[in-house]
């Protein structure tokens, strides 16, 4: 499926926005949401990194030393690859490389380490973490097992929206701090101000829309596709309501590293997410549902590596065909 979202409004002469106003300059304000996994993930922006004054990027329960480490890497005083994450590594290096001896003014935009919202997202993502790893080996009946994930997505996307909301609510005390520690920002005509996030997040920008007409949605690829779990977490966020086999195979595609075997996706997914999910959205669209559950029934009997074979006589023609039209 494709996503729904498109660029909020071109860029036009127009009175300055509420934001605007409050900050006492014009603003060009990018929103910028991918995959953030990957090295390449954030290579992807590199040219809006370079452009921008300011920089927000999310993390949750960030400190203020995490934040300062961050800055200090955007001033030169510290080495890019010193700060290390137990998550998505490869993309926050390539970030920190990015900013470095650059002097940008670089913050974070999320909740942060004091915010009981930090405690209960990282208490989730261990969940997710465990469910994934688990769930085949536990022997959870299919049937189950989607209840529980649809559960886990439903609690993480009402937490995510809440989440959002803060963020809406502290942009703008955000971009007030930016500017009073680089007071030169005042001096820029517009001020060029990026965020980045990742793609379940894009509600943000429809968001910052109502106070600043101008901002520019970025997208790693128009159309952009998301993979079934990603999809179904998005919808979640907004609240609406989804189907029995939207809930399936988000499923499916959540436990995909231990549900699907092992594929040659060498030059297919440029080392980039935002291609996986395209890759993950091929073969979930294409492989009938009825199949799928016929794997999993034969992998939550004890026979994972039937499982595995059953899936590539169906999932391998899928992979060659993609080539193909890649000309690889």
């Amino acid at each position: 499926m494709s996503s729904p979202d498109a660029e909020p409004t071109k860029e036009s002469v127009r009175p300055l926005s509420r934001l605007e106003q409050l900050l006492g300059q014009q603003v060009d304000f990018r929103s910028a949401f991918g995959a953030h996994v990957t090295e390449k993930d954030m290579t992807r922006w590199a040219e809006e990194i370079k452009n921008a004054d300011i920089i927000f990027v999310e993390g949750v329960g960030w400190g203020s030393e995490q934040e300062q480490s961050m800055q200090e890497i955007s001033a030169g005083e510290r080495n890019p690859d010193s700060v290390r994450f137990n998550q998505y590594d490869g993309y926050r290096t390539r970030f920190h490389s990015l900013i470095h001896e650059t002097g940008k003014a670089v913050f974070f935009l999320d909740i942060e380490d004091t915010n009981p919202l930090s405690a209960e997202g990282r208490e989730m993502v261990k969940t997710h973490t465990e469910f994934r790893k688990f769930i085949l080996s536990l022997r959870v009946p299919l049937d189950k097992a989607v209840a529980e994930y649809d559960a886990l997505i439903r609690d993480f996307g009402a937490l995510n929206a809440k989440r959002e909301a803060h963020i809406l609510s502290v942009i703008e005390n955000r971009l007030q701090e930016a500017i009073e520690k680089h007071p030169e920002l005042k001096e820029k005509k517009p001020l060029k101000v990026l965020s980045l996030f990742g793609i379940a997040h894009t509600d943000i920008a429809h968001a910052l829309h109502s106070e600043h007409p101008s901002v520019k949605m970025l997208l790693p690829y128009s159309p952009m596709t998301m993979s079934p779990h990603v999809e179904l977490l998005r919808k979640r966020i907004w609240g609406k309501e989804v189907t029995e086999d939207e809930k399936i195979l988000g499923f499916f595609d959540f436990i995909s590293s231990s549900f699907l075997p092992g594929l040659n996706l060498k030059g297919l997914d440029r080392e980039e997410s935002s291609s996986r999910m395209s890759i993950s959205r091929a073969i979930f669209n294409t492989v009938p549902l009825q199949d799928l559950k016929h794997a999993y029934a034969l992998m939550v009997d004890g026979k994972v590596q039937e499982g595995h074979r059953f899936l590539l006589e169906r999932i391998a023609p899928i992979i060659k065909k993609l080539k193909e039209d890649a000309g690889l």
